[in-house]
């Protein structure tokens, strides 16, 4: 298990966790053609990643994230920059919000510059309906010329408060809710 920290790849460098189940909190940090990978991986809980300059996040063994109490930020910038959770199948939001309608617990998952996300397992996107209900949201947003954002699976998107959904790639037919 890596707790509360960040791990930064940069300039080329690979950084392999194989024996690593675990991740709460922090963060994976990909830069510069790097790659980070966590091939044991099936459990994430609020924590944050980031693959840019061709940089990549590859974690495809895990199966559930959880937000917790806090938000989270998933971006995959530039052309050859990748995250890799294809494996996933079930993402909680927080349950924290805001008490003077200010957006505090907004989450993204954003692929843009022709990044890549991979979350081709994904099938439900669940906004619980517990805790702050007030100001919170999920933003997921692919933009750019070869962005992508894979959400094959994807069959339900369900939030208490509110939700932004700007895709420019394709989708197979859903029942988003």
């Amino acid at each position: 298990s890596i707790d509360d920290s960040a791990i930064t790849a940069n300039n080329g460098a690979n950084a392999s966790f194989p024996a690593v189940t675990q991740k709460y909190g922090g963060s994976l940090n990909a830069y510069s053609n790097s790659r980070i990978t966590l091939p044991a991986m099936t459990g994430l809980e609020k924590a944050s990643l980031l693959a840019t300059g061709g940089g990549q996040v590859l974690a495809p063994g895990v199966t559930s994230f959880d937000a917790v109490s806090g938000t989270f930020s998933w971006r995959s910038t530039g052309p050859g920059s990748l995250i890799d959770l294809s494996g996933l199948t079930y993402l909680e939001g927080t349950d924290s919000g805001s008490t003077d309608n200010r957006y505090y617990y907004v989450s993204s998952i954003k692929a843009d510059g022709g990044g890549e996300i991979d979350l081709g397992g994904l099938v439900s996107i669940i906004d619980p309906n517990s805790g702050n209900t007030n100001q919170r949201a999920i933003d997921v947003v692919s933009d750019g010329t070869d962005s992508l954002l894979r959400l094959d699976s994807l069959r339900q998107f369900w939030v208490v408060h509110e939700a932004l959904v700007f895709v420019r790639s394709q989708l197979p037919p859903a029942d988003l809710e």
